[in-house]
């Protein structure tokens, strides 16, 4: 096993570092991707060091494994992580990324991420337990979305819905989003490009996204404080 735990030692040259792909390696630049936030490194560390393994090394089958991004709540024994699994093949390159969630010492939840290909990589901005409920934020190709799982419950392997009206579920649960995000208390609010309506799910309850008018969303403190410069600049 080759490991890696950072610039010089192969990670910086991993076909995903970070979840986002290597121009290097792979010959293309998505500008959509790596565009900030993110997990702390402090958290990958964390849990890599639970977990007795290196954040990236390279198995005897000559696959790059890499957590991309973790979420630790020692207190409550609660982990996860997000972690890449790739090897360059003749004239194409075989990728997965999992995420994986460990409770009380016991994994109840191993799936894929909802992708459109995962060859163009999975950018987490997010990922955190809110209590017993892990809630991770990623960017792929074409579309960011929300992924909730609850301690105990039962995994659903039902894929993303982006009908607003559908319900969020806690049981591996994918929501199409937008781009623009925030989180506020106990609530993700979204917008879409025209910044012309706000949307928001709870992040502890089950049930659809609320959709609010600007007025609403502004009087019930949910906009950045930035929203009136990017909504003028938008509407140039």
């Amino acid at each position: 096993m080759i490991e890696g735990d950072g610039e010089g030692d192969g990670r910086a040259d991993a076909c995903y570092p970070g979840g986002v792909p290597n121009p290097r390696r792979l010959g293309f630049l998505d500008p959509a991707m790596g565009g900030g936030g993110g997990p702390p490194e402090a958290a990958i560390e964390a849990v890599a060091r639970r977990l007795g393994r290196p954040r990236y090394f390279e198995d005897e089958d000559g696959y790059e494994h890499e957590l991309v991004a973790a979420a630790l709540d020692p207190a409550a024994e609660r982990l996860a992580w997000v972690e890449s699994r790739c090897q360059e093949r003749r004239g194409w390159v075989d990728v997965d990324f999992t995420i994986v969630a460990v409770c009380d010492g016991v994994e109840r939840y191993r799936g894929p991420v909802q992708s459109y290909n995962p060859y163009f990589g999975c950018d987490v901005r997010y990922m955190a337990w809110r209590g017993d409920r892990l809630v991770l934020i990623y960017r792929e190709k074409h579309d960011t979305y929300a992924f909730r799982l609850r301690c105990g419950g039962a995994p659903d392997d039902g894929g993303a819905r982006s009908d607003a009206a559908r319900v969020w579920g806690d049981d591996g649960d994918f929501f199409e989003i937008e781009d623009d995000w925030l989180i506020v208390g106990e609530q993700l609010v979204f917008f879409p490009y025209r910044l012309d309506v706000a949307r928001a799910l709870s992040l502890r309850e089950r049930g659809p996204a609320r959709e609010l008018s600007i007025a609403q969303a502004r009087a019930e403190g949910l906009l950045p404080a930035d929203f009136d410069a990017l909504a003028s600049a938008r509407a140039r």
